[in-house]
């Protein structure tokens, strides 16, 4: 959704068919990606990027997922981490990376930057109230 509001192309990791199928009516037709396959992601990924490489990834995966990410990023991608579970630490990615690699926690980021979440929330609420919000299905 939001990157779809800033211009750029999309690409999705999904584990259901009906969230696959979902993403397809929604014009992300041959650009959905395995959620529970590292192996299938990789090959999935590289298959669609043909000899590009991705600006910028938001990630909410873990093990394989984040690896495999990180080496499909260019020099100065950016990968913006949401995951919780078994998530690289700064340390790891300055050892095995040269992109750039932020750790987002909603939780803590409500403390740390009230007016950044308070900007956010406003425009997901503007954005809601023009009807131009699409949620995931739940089945």
């Amino acid at each position: 959704e939001y990157c779809h509001f800033i211009g750029n192309r999309v690409m999705a990791n999904v584990g259901r068919p009906y969230k696959h199928f979902y993403l397809h009516k929604m014009g992300l037709a041959g650009r959905t990606l395995s959620s529970r396959d590292g192996g299938a992601f990789a090959l999935g990924a590289s298959k669609l990027l043909g000899s590009g490489r991705l600006r910028f990834s938001l990630n909410s995966l873990s093990a394989d997922f984040i690896a495999c990410t990180f080496a499909l990023l260019r020099q100065d991608g950016r990968l913006c981490e949401i995951g919780k579970r078994a998530v690289w630490s700064y340390e790891r990615h300055e050892a095995a990376c040269c992109n750039h690699f932020t750790m987002i926690a909603l939780d803590s980021t409500i403390d740390q930057a009230p007016w950044w979440m308070c900007g956010t929330l406003r425009t997901l609420s503007a954005r809601a109230d023009a009807f131009v919000l699409h949620g995931l299905p739940m089945e």
